[in-house]
């Protein structure tokens, strides 16, 4: 099986960010890096040969580069990072509730697909986190302890803030979504 031309580049620039991720903290490199990570969205919808692995590997490296910054920094840069995620975990759960109102052929296999791109978008939100929390973690425990000593400032892990933004769509999911109700029910949201 051959590597798309989509995967080899995603690869290359997880290890690229990966290796220096200090080369890219500066203003134009992380607006270079988000500009990039949204178009991996819209080019996704447009191209089935770009895969969840690939958006995984190009995610992965931004992280790293995001978790060398100050720890000021950290909630609203992977807060910026994860808003495409969350952005089209949403759309797609609402597009899975207007499917259930209307009638269509093949709507149970249509729906499952798009459960599938669900799990998908959830799993790439939590290799966020976890890629994240992997490279800054003594970082943040120092940040957290520090914070904790000094009661004027406080200290929210960055993962928090990304897990409480998803939180709606996370609930969503576990409370409506299951087989036997998928084509019976509507899901408010």
């Amino acid at each position: 099986m051959s590597i798309s031309p989509f995967a080899e580049a995603a690869i290359a620039i997880r290890c690229i960010l990966s290796r220096s991720p200090d080369y890219f903290t500066t203003p134009q490199a992380l607006a270079a890096l988000a500009e990039g990570w949204d178009v991996s969205y819209s080019m996704a919808d447009q191209h089935s040969s770009i895969t969840i692995e690939d958006r995984e590997s190009l995610c992965s490296g931004i992280c790293r580069v995001l978790a060398t910054l100050t720890a000021e920094k950290w909630g609203g840069t992977l807060s910026n990072l994860a808003r495409p995620t969350i952005e089209k975990l949403s759309a797609v759960i609402g597009g899975i509730n207007e499917m259930t109102r209307v009638s269509m052929p093949n709507k149970d296999s249509v729906i499952r697909a798009h459960f599938i791109h669900v799990g998908e978008e959830i799993r790439l939100l939590f290799t966020m986190i976890r890629t994240f929390n992997r490279t800054a973690g003594g970082q943040i425990i120092d940040e957290y302890k520090s914070s904790s000593r000094d009661e004027s400032t406080s200290f929210e892990h960055p993962s928090l803030i990304v897990i409480h933004k998803a939180m709606d769509c996370l609930k969503h999911c576990a409370m409506y979504f299951n087989d036997e109700c998928v084509s019976t029910r509507t899901y408010p949201i």
